[in-house]
């Protein structure tokens, strides 16, 4: 079935949104890895298999996600042999997106600080790639930007040292002449930053996931799981957890300190939780 007769079979008014919606985040954030017309085509697509499914369906997000994935097909090393323009431009893409996080996160570091905090994780981002090491392609910015994070602290540690400021380091290539990566290119304040709500939205979509997959590995813990799940997504008290789940209240503590272990050691689900407690500070 052509895409035309697929859209035909949708409501006027969804069509309407996935182009504007497209159009928006297209324009908003310079993205040019494909048209505005091509990513809603794709994401009405995807809506017409959601739709037979019963799927919830979130445009925005799934627009989003869409644009993660060509960037994430864009960003691979073999890509460079296949389209170097294209290659190039997903990372300076995504180096700007992790440049804007990163000055809104501290506002207050150096322009040589900024920089190379944002290079050094695109370099560990594209090392990543070459080892195969990114394993949910949709989940590729929550991914940088938790690269983005480890030079964040790394910095910080240097700077609780005493050490200087850093210079700018980068590979460099036939168009690069200064040693810096040719894909950085410095926003000023006004340049827009990636909606804080969809990445909160989709953080919470992620740490969702991982917390029902911790149920599913440990079945016979589900009093323990749900118990540590409502002292601290929830903030129960002891007295409010041990009348729900109808523990003793003489137990309860060792109950959820069981569970809180449990969700300890899926290291994805901690690692989720604290990019959000990073974002909710920022």
């Amino acid at each position: 079935m052509t895409t035309f007769l697929k859209e035909r079979q949708m409501s006027e008014n969804l069509i309407h949104q996935c182009h504007q919606i497209a159009e928006h985040l297209v324009g908003k954030h310079d993205w040019r890895l494909c048209t505005a017309e091509r990513l809603a085509t794709s994401v009405l697509d995807r809506i017409q298999v959601m739709e037979q499914t019963g799927e919830k369906i979130n445009i925005t997000q799934l627009t989003l996600n869409e644009y993660v994935l060509r960037q994430y097909a864009a960003c691979q090393p073999q890509q460079a042999q296949i389209n170097m323009a294209e290659h190039n431009r997903a990372y300076e893409e995504l180096g700007r997106y992790l440049y804007n996080m990163l000055f809104k996160l501290r506002p207050d570091w150096s322009e040589p600080e900024k920089e190379d905090a944002t290079q050094m994780a695109l370099v560990q981002i594209y090392q990543a790639l070459q080892e195969n090491k990114v394993r949910e392609p949709g989940a590729f910015w929550a991914f940088a930007f938790n690269k983005l994070r480890g030079e964040i602290k790394r910095l910080e540690r240097q700077r609780e040292m005493g050490g200087q400021a850093p210079i700018s380091i980068g590979p460099t290539t036939d168009s690069d002449e200064t040693g810096m990566l040719p894909f950085i290119n410095l926003p000023d304040e006004t340049l827009p930053f990636m909606e804080q709500e969809i990445m909160r939205q989709q953080l919470c979509d992620d740490i969702i996931h991982q917390i029902l997959r911790t149920f599913q590995l440990h079945p016979r813990a589900k009093q323990q799981l749900m118990a540590a799940f409502l002292k601290y997504a929830f903030d129960c008290s002891n007295a409010e957890i041990a009348e729900r789940l109808e523990i003793p209240a003489s137990s309860i503590a060792s109950v959820i300190a069981r569970g809180r272990k449990k969700f300890q050691a899926n290291e994805t689900l901690a690692n989720l939780w604290e990019q959000l407690f990073e974002l909710e500070l920022s």
